[in-house]
């Protein structure tokens, strides 16, 4: 991450937004979701070796060990593997709904399930996921406007109406 300055930039100002929403009075204390978009990332090849940007940029946040203040908990946080999801094409399976406290919802004895993609959009738009990272995936068909603070796109495309559909999400 810290080889490529726009993706360390990037990386940076997601987590300083982070920081400065926990701080902020005016937005309930809040924290507004972060959108990492970077369409070529899934599979690149830097010195002979193959490497995934989403991955690599998820492991580097979470060993920064960021630190944020919850204010509507009073305690002190810090961004782990689970406030941060990746969202790319091709993605399958599912995961278990839950509900407000964490636990798994049930329908006759048997837990509720939802695509992964529904599943990431739902806990974005609920503020459990702040970082999302996204590829193209996300440009169209997942409302992610519940929760969305800020886009920083790493990767831009040429087509201006891809790069407005991307504005959309």
């Amino acid at each position: 991450v810290e080889q490529s300055p726009k993706i360390y930039y990037g990386v940076k100002c997601a987590l300083n937004s982070i920081y400065y929403n926990s701080k902020d009075d005016k937005n309930n204390n809040i924290i507004g979701g972060q959108i990492i978009y970077i369409n070529q990332g899934k599979r690149f090849i830097y010195g002979g070796n193959e490497y995934n940007a989403y991955e690599l940029i998820k492991r580097y946040i979470v060993d920064q060990n960021f630190k944020y203040e919850d204010k509507r908990t009073g305690k002190i946080k810090s961004i782990g593997e689970s406030e941060i999801e990746i969202i790319t094409g091709g993605m399958a399976g599912s995961r278990p709904v839950l509900d407000e406290e964490g636990n798994k919802k049930m329908k006759n004895g048997k837990v509720i399930k939802q695509g992964t993609r529904e599943w990431i959009r739902d806990a974005f738009n609920t503020n459990k996921v702040k970082i999302l990272i996204g590829s193209s995936a996300i440009q169209e068909g997942i409302d992610l406007h519940k929760q969305s603070h800020t886009l920083y796109v790493l990767d831009s495309d040429f087509s201006p109406s891809n790069a407005m559909q991307l504005e959309g999400r």
